[in-house]
């Protein structure tokens, strides 16, 4: 199973949610080594703003 933690908060590492969320993802793949974890930090890694280039791109 793949296990996708997305975080996004600005005080990072600080964060309580953070940290709660990460450690119950570790357990996780702890218990079942054959899980994976993927985690995005939106803060270090933020998506892209839509624009008008996007916008209708979405729909073709």
């Amino acid at each position: 199973m793949s296990i996708l933690l997305v975080t996004s908060s600005p005080r990072g590492a600080a964060s309580h949610s953070t940290r709660i969320a990460t450690e119950f993802a570790e357990k996780l793949v702890a218990a079942d080594p054959s899980n994976t974890l993927v985690v995005r930090d939106l803060v270090a890694n933020p998506l892209p703003h839509i624009d008008a280039d996007y916008a209708p791109g979405i729909y073709t």
